[in-house]
């Protein structure tokens, strides 16, 4: 996604990582789709010996699976299938603070959240990061 039009008119801004008005949300009932199966998929490649792991690949991925990857990109592509299939995206408008929360994964539409009067803007904002 490009850009989504907020009601109030602002155009939210998607087309780069690392915004501070965009966050990622995992529906807790996928907590095990998301972390504990792909963890446990990686511990068992990184387990077997080095012969043995393009097979594995190849039964994991598919046939057009990598046979000779790096080790980091395989672990990042197991943790990687694990959150897209429930991942959500959420957009809040930087002018009046509503978000927008993807209906699914891999789907284009969003379902607005008007926050309450009090709210505070830059709720995704990273703690990390300097307001």
């Amino acid at each position: 996604m490009a850009k989504l039009e907020c009601d109030c008119g602002h155009l939210i801004h998607d087309g780069t990582d690392f915004l501070p008005h965009k966050a990622d949300l995992y529906p807790d009932q996928d907590f095990d789709r998301v972390w504990t199966e792909p963890v446990d998929a990686a511990v068992a490649f990184l387990r077997l010996p080095e012969g043995e792991r393009a097979g594995w690949l190849r039964s994991y991925f598919g046939a057009g699976a990598p046979r000779e990857v790096r080790v980091e990109d395989v672990l990042a592509h197991i943790l990687e299938r694990g959150r897209s299939a429930a991942r959500l995206e959420v957009l809040e408008c930087e002018q009046c603070g509503k978000l927008w929360v993807q209906l699914g994964p891999r789907e284009y539409g969003f379902q607005g959240y008007t926050p309450d009067p009090q709210n505070r803007r830059g709720i995704l904002r990273s703690a990390a990061s300097p307001a």
